[in-house]
């Protein structure tokens, strides 16, 4: 419709680098689960830190009523929470249960759900 036109221009190009971003974590914790070198949970526990939670936090309000930017949101808050659950499973050295969350547990089905959304958002770009 234009409205948004030039604040939008960006909004692809923001989804893309949430999507590779998102794709480093399951990496990231490949790699903590294999060296015990893992993030502090602190500071991955919270949506807003990462440049998705920032984007989403600041700039992203502006699609607040959109029910797919509402989904996104939640699912990413879930699936922080879910990286910090795994993180403490390694730590406590549930290395197994840890792989399991990654292979086929929530951390999987939320991982999912906003690569999902992610997609979704950049396919009609609000």
């Amino acid at each position: 419709n234009g409205s948004h036109s030039n604040a939008d221009a960006g909004l692809g190009a923001v989804l893309d680098a949430a999507i590779e971003g998102h794709a480093r974590w399951k990496m990231r914790l490949n790699a903590a689960l294999n060296s015990g070198d893992v993030p502090d949970p602190k500071t991955v526990c919270v949506d807003n830190a990462c440049a998705l939670g920032k984007w989403i936090y600041g700039d992203g309000q502006r699609y607040e009523a959109d029910v797919r930017f509402q989904s996104l949101r939640e699912e990413h808050k879930a699936f922080h929470k879910q990286v910090g659950q795994v993180i403490n499973l390694i730590r406590s050295g549930k290395k197994e249960e840890a792989k399991r969350e990654l292979l086929e547990g929530d951390y999987k089905r939320i991982s999912q759900e906003v690569i999902t959304s992610l997609y979704a958002l950049k396919a009609v770009q609000l």
